[in-house]
């Protein structure tokens, strides 16, 4: 998936905020990461996790 694929499946975050995120360059709120868990149907838990390959 894509990272604009992931920015048109959530409501409030977009493309560069998902970059962002994966190179780890800006803090984001909680809320955020609620929204891209739910859009990618995983449990916060999972998204967070510092283990990648964590089975749920």
């Amino acid at each position: 998936m894509s990272q604009q694929d992931l920015a048109n499946l959530c409501n409030t975050v977009d493309r560069s905020k998902i970059s962002d995120m994966e190179n780890a360059k800006e803090d984001f709120m909680l809320s955020t990461l609620i929204e891209v868990a739910f859009a990618l149907e995983l449990p916060l838990e999972v998204l967070v996790a510092e283990n990648a390959n964590v089975d749920y």
